[in-house]
């Protein structure tokens, strides 16, 4: 989603499981699927079915970084499950 309140994208999950101290790292792609930028994000604690958002505004990636990307992923860079949830 653009969330124009930060002026950037606002992203949405649902966590399927408790994760302590979860970290996402979002990634920037050009046309060729080349990297432009990495942004991580910590989200702390979350809860299992319970949303979590985060935005990541234009002030944290430079104006040709946003004209070039083309695509984004995002994969956890972080974060502890217990194996008794």
């Amino acid at each position: 989603d653009i969330d124009l309140r930060s002026l950037g994208v606002k992203f949405i999950i649902m966590p399927q499981t408790d994760i302590d101290d979860l970290k996402i790292t979002v990634i920037f792609l050009d046309e060729n699927e080349d990297v432009l930028t990495s942004i991580e994000k910590t989200l702390g604690d979350v809860k299992e079915g319970v949303q979590v958002s985060f935005s990541i505004s234009l002030i944290e990636i430079s104006l040709s970084v946003t004209l070039k990307s083309k695509y984004v992923t995002w994969a956890v860079t972080g974060g502890t499950v217990s194996y008794f949830a």
